[in-house]
């Protein structure tokens, strides 16, 4: 396996176990609506970003239903 694996690994690792830290810190000055709506923002942009650098092709108007009843189900 090579460097970059470990590094991915690494950092992954690193998130995981300070986010229980991050999230008691950050209950106490915000309530956990308004955290979990900082969290669907910041992973809705950060999946935009790479999808755009990849070139992936995002869902038009006309797949809106379809994405939802997927979700729904």
């Amino acid at each position: 396996m090579d460097k970059k694996f470990y590094l991915a690994i690494g950092t992954a690792i690193f998130f995981w176990a300070s986010g229980n830290v991050a999230s008691r810190i950050a209950i106490m000055s915000f309530s956990a609506e308004a955290l979990a709506l900082l969290r669907f923002l910041v992973g809705a942009v950060l999946i935009d970003i790479i999808a755009a650098r990849k070139k992936i092709r995002m869902i038009t108007l006309r797949e809106i239903p379809l994405f939802l009843c997927m979700g729904a189900c």
